[in-house]
C-alpha cells in the first residue's frame, strides 16, 4: 500500500499543563493528523503516551522519543503492550539514544556505541514483545544485554500482532541503524541494490529455461519471515527446495490438486492481509480511504504493479494538495502548542519513516 499523506506529517505535544497536551492532541485528531509524539524531557514520554491513549479515539499515539538506554527492553515491552492495549492498537513506540552526558551523569546509565547498543535495545525489546504471550523462555544475549527470561507469560491479550518501532538517527550510524529497524517486517537490513541484482539476473535467465520474467514473490517472502526467516540464507534455501522438489519429485507434485494449491495459498493471503490493520485505517480521512481502497481494488481486480503506480500517483496528489492547504492556513490557525514537523526524510528527522512493509 502506498504511504498516506498525513502519514508523513507528525506533530509533537507540548502542552504547558496536562489539560493543554489533551486538548492540542484532540485538535491534532480533529484536524486528521495522522500520530501525536509525546516528547521527553521534563515529562517522561511514555506517561503522557498512556495518559493520550486514553483521551483519544482515532490519532496515532507515539513515545518521541523515549530513552532507550536508561530503561530495560523489559520495561519498554511491556509498556509499548499496555500502551497499544490502552490504545486499541494505535501505539508506536519511538525510541532515542539521548545524550551521551545525560545518559551517564543524569541516569547513570551507560551509553557505549550507540548504534550497536541501540540496534541490541530494539531487538531484545521486539523479541519481548513478540514472546510475551506465549509462555515460552526468552533468550537474548549481545554486547549490551544479556536476557534470560523464563517462567513468565503475560496474561493480557495482545491489541496486535506487533507494535512498531521507530528510532531516531542524526550520524551516518545511526541513521544506517534506523533505517534497518524501520525497513519491514524483521531487524535484518534491506539491501535494495543487491536484490535488484539479483532479480535482474533471474529474469535474464529465466527465459533460457523457459520461465516467464516476473516480481519478487511477496506472498513467499512474507511467509518465510513469519517462519523465522531472518537472511538471504533463507530465501537460498526455499529456491533451492523447490529446484529439488521440481527436479526429484516433480511428477509427484504435478498431481497435486490445484484445490490444495489454492487452500495453501488462501492461508498465506489471510495472513498477509492484516485485516484488522485494514479495518482500523478505514477510520482515517476519507481521502485516505479514497487512495487506500483504490490501490486494494486495483490489486484484486487488476494487477499488483499497476494498484502501485496509480496508488503513488494518488498519494502525491493528496500529499500535494494537503502540503497547499497547510501553506496557506497561515500560523495563526496553527496549534499554540503543537511543533509540526516533517519527517520525510528518516535520516534528519527526529524520528525515522518506518516503510510499509510489515
Amino acid at each position: 500500500m502506498p504511504v498516506s499523506a498525513l502519514e508523513r506529517v507528525s506533530v509533537a505535544a507540548i502542552g504547558v499543563t496536562v489539560a493543554d497536551l489533551e486538548a492540542e492532541t484532540k485538535r491534532a485528531e480533529a484536524a486528521g493528523v495522522e500520530c501525536v509524539w509525546a516528547p521527553e524531557l521534563f515529562r517522561s514520554s511514555v506517561t503522557q503516551a498512556a495518559y493520550l491513549a486514553g483521551r483519544t479515539e482515532k490519532i496515532d499515539i507515539a513515545t518521541g522519543i523515549a530513552w532507550a538506554f536508561t530503561r530495560s527492553p523489559f520495561i519498554l515491552a511491556v509498556s509499548a503492550l499496555d500502551i497499544d492495549e490502552m490504545s486499541g492498537g494505535r501505539f508506536r513506540l519511538g525510541l532515542g539514544s539521548g545524550v551521551k552526558r545525560l545518559n551517564e551523569t543524569w541516569h547513570n546509565a551507560e551509553y557505549g556505541k550507540p548504534a550497536p547498543h541501540m540496534r541490541e535495545s530494539i531487538e531484545a525489546t521486539r523479541l519481548i514483545m513478540q514472546q510475551a504471550g506465549k509462555g515460552e523462555p526468552i533468550r537474548y544475549e549481545g554486547s549490551y544485554y544479556d536476557i534470560d527470561i523464563k517462567g513468565w507469560i503475560r496474561p493480557h491479550p495482545a491489541a496486535r500482532e506487533s507494535v512498531p518501532i521507530y528510532t531516531a538517527g542524526v550520524q551516518g550510524g545511526m541513521c544506517r541503524m534506523a533505517g534497518d529497524v524501520a525497513d519491514g517486517l524483521i531487524g535484518g537490513r534491506h539491501r535494495s541494490n543487491a536484490e535488484l541484482m539479483a532479480q535482474g539476473i533471474a529474469n535474464i535467465a529465466s527465459p533460457l529455461f523457459g520461465g516467464i520474467p516476473a516480481t519478487g514473490a511477496i506472498a513467499r517472502t512474507a511467509t518465510n519471515v513469519r517462519n523465522g526467516g531472518r537472511s538471504p540464507v533463507a530465501g537460498i534455501v526455499h529456491a533451492a527446495t523447490l529446484l529439488a522438489i521440481l527436479l526429484v519429485a516433480g511428477t509427484w507434485a504435478s498431481r497435486i490438486p490445484m484445490a490444495t494449491l489454492a487452500g495453501i495459498l488462501m492461508v498465506v493471503a489471510y495472513n498477509m492481509s492484516e485485516w484488522k490493520v485494514f479495518v482500523r485505517l478505514l477510520r482515517s480521512p476519507r481521502s485516505d480511504v479514497l487512495v487506500m481502497a483504490t490501490t486494494f481494488l486495483l490489486t484484486v481486480l487488476i494487477d499488483l504493479t499497476v494498484a502501485l503506480e496509480v496508488g503513488m500517483v494518488l498519494a502525491a496528489v493528496l500529499f500535494m494538495r494537503r502540503m497547499a492547504e497547510i501553506s496557506t492556513a497561515g500560523a495563526s490557525n496553527c496549534p499554540p502548542a503543537l511543533l509540526t514537523r516533517m519527517s520525510g526524510n528518516p535520516c534528519c528527522s527526529t524520528t525515522a519513516s518506518k516503510s510499509a512493509a510489515t
